[in-house]
């Protein structure tokens, strides 16, 4: 009897950890997947890996660690977000509004960042390799530090941006 109690109790605990979100705050979780709105959140440490995520509003939410790997985030709404230290490996920000955000040391590796608007937005030491920027603006964002490597920069703006290197670039009249 108490062998199958113990199969029973040990099924449970690996279907709930196969639970797509989750984070310290789940009314906030909640929110987000019936709404697609959760402006100010509580998000700290979510885990949204591959969840469909177009068109929410997350306006200053806090994300700080959240996974959001693979996660399809085009036309998001994320200014003055904090998604310091997120995982945001491959991905889908095209057209998102990421001005004011904090991105510091956030994996944006291989994401998809077409005509995302980054002004003013923090990136320093995030690594965006081999991420696709083509027509994002980074008006005065800060790029120090962050690794560029192999990242596709065509008609992306970049006037007054802090590069890695601390410099700032000026776009050429």
């Amino acid at each position: 009897m108490k062998l199958k109690n113990l199969t029973i109790l040990a099924l449970l605990f690996s279907l709930v950890g196969q639970v797509p979100a989750s984070a310290e705050n789940p009314q906030h979780v909640r929110r987000l997947l019936e709404t697609k709105e959760c402006r100010g959140c509580n998000l700290r440490g979510v885990n949204l890996g591959q969840a469909d995520l177009r068109d929410v509003d997350l306006r200053d939410a806090y994300l700080a660690g959240a996974n959001l790997e693979r996660a399809d985030l085009s036309g998001a709404k994320l200014v003055g977000a904090d998604m310091s230290s997120s995982n945001l490996t491959s991905a889908k920000l095209v057209g998102a509004d990421l001005k004011h955000t904090m991105l510091n040391n956030a994996d944006l590796t291989g994401a998809d960042m077409r005509e995302t608007e980054m002004s003013f937005a923090v990136l320093v030491q995030a690594n965006l390799r081999k991420a696709d920027l083509r027509g994002a603006f980074l008006i005065r964002a800060n790029l120090r530090q962050a690794n560029l490597a192999e990242v596709d920069l065509t008609k992306t703006i970049l006037t007054r941006a802090t590069m890695p290197d601390g410099k700032i670039y000026k776009e050429e009249d």
